[in-house]
């Protein structure tokens, strides 16, 4: 394996563009010739890279024809850049992105798929075109048991988490001030900032000082500020928009809860984790935040979509200083596990394994 393409689906921030450019990266700085290619040919929100970076002009389209089509387009286009630049492997990291690189991989190029997020969010035609997708694979990496055991043990697999991302100038935490943090890069129902809203508003009245602050952005930004004012705590809530570096901006948090309804491996989580802020996280599937945390050792988690459950966890973390100080301590020693090199190492190892003639 010499040349590499990994597709994601942009250039913009969030969790799988973050694995893109780290594996990207690190296969180019350890000799391979690397491409790196988006769906979507939209504006690149990074700092300048020395990667090679291709678009493919996917749009969503207005129906599911229109989509089928623009696919078709989208792996014409992949196939024509794997041809130019000799690929020998594509990384697809994604569900529609592993479509698209399955019909646009030219003969004789090897395909490892990557599942980012949980398959329970899939309709049952769609998770059978996926099994049916990874048993073409000749290696599918997955980030966690929970989303694994969701197909058939035929697929040739491997576990492999994210690493740890932390972003150069992330302050010390010295101290905490009196407000509840979350974040997300894209908002969504998944992400449940749905949920801690009505969770905060239930603990307004017993830490009438407390705030929440929100990171990130999205069309759903609006029904957030319309539920907090239906909740009466709209004047208590700072939505900060998005930022590069979430663990800088929420340092001093009393607590970080991350609400999602299902989950990947949240790299928020990790992030915060590394730099000792106490953790509160939804025990989603397929299992992300239990495996994060330890199943609840290094931090707290609550159930999924339970409002209630988040309230007590979190009335039980903001009443104990020495409680957080230990989830600190302890949560920034676990997140060494994830090192970005021990993490490389696994992609490359694996990856290396499939180039053996079959």
């Amino acid at each position: 394996m010499n040349n590499i393409c990994i597709v994601i689906d942009n250039y913009k921030f969030g969790g799988l563009q973050k694995i893109g450019r780290f594996l990207a990266e690190r296969y180019s700085k350890n000799g391979y010739k690397v491409y790196l290619c988006a769906l979507y040919d939209d504006e690149v929100m990074w700092t300048e890279s020395a990667i090679d970076m291709l678009t493919l002009g996917y749009s969503n389209g207005k129906n599911r024809v229109d989509r089928l089509i623009n696919c078709i387009k989208a792996s014409v286009c992949l196939k024509k850049y794997a041809k130019q630049y000799c690929i020998d492997t594509i990384i697809a990291l994604g569900d529609l992105m592993l479509l698209i690189a399955f019909l646009g991989k030219p003969k004789g190029v090897k395909l490892i798929g990557s599942e980012r997020n949980s398959p329970m969010r899939y309709s049952i035609i769609w998770k059978f075109i996926m099994q049916h997708l990874f048993m073409k694979c000749n290696l599918v990496v997955f980030q966690t048991e929970g989303a694994r055991d969701c197909y058939t043990s035929r697929i040739n697999s491997v576990i492999i988490p994210n690493p740890v991302f932390i972003v150069d100038g992330t302050r010390e935490r010295k101290s905490e001030s009196d407000y509840i943090g979350t974040a997300a890069a894209r908002f969504e129902w998944k992400k449940g900032i749905d949920v801690i809203i009505n969770a905060f508003a239930n603990v307004t009245a017993a830490y009438p000082d407390l705030r929440l602050k929100i990171v990130g952005d999205g069309e759903l930004k609006k029904s957030y500020i319309k539920l907090a004012k239906e909740l009466g705590v709209s004047e208590k809530i700072d939505f900060t928009g998005l930022v590069t570096n979430v663990a800088n901006e929420l340092i001093d948090a009393k607590v970080f809860v991350l609400p999602s309804r299902f989950e990947g491996i949240p790299n928020v989580l990790m992030e915060v984790m590394s730099a000792g802020i106490p953790v509160i996280a939804s025990d989603c599937h397929p299992g992300g935040p239990r495996m994060l945390t330890d199943n609840g050792k290094y931090g707290m988690l609550f159930e999924n979509e339970n409002v209630e459950d988040l309230r007590n966890k979190l009335c039980e973390l903001l009443d104990s200083e020495d409680l957080r100080l230990d989830i600190s301590r302890k949560e920034k020693e676990h997140m060494n596990a994830f090192d970005p090199d021990l993490i490389y190492s696994q992609w490359e190892i694996a990856t290396n394994s499939i180039c053996v003639h079959d």
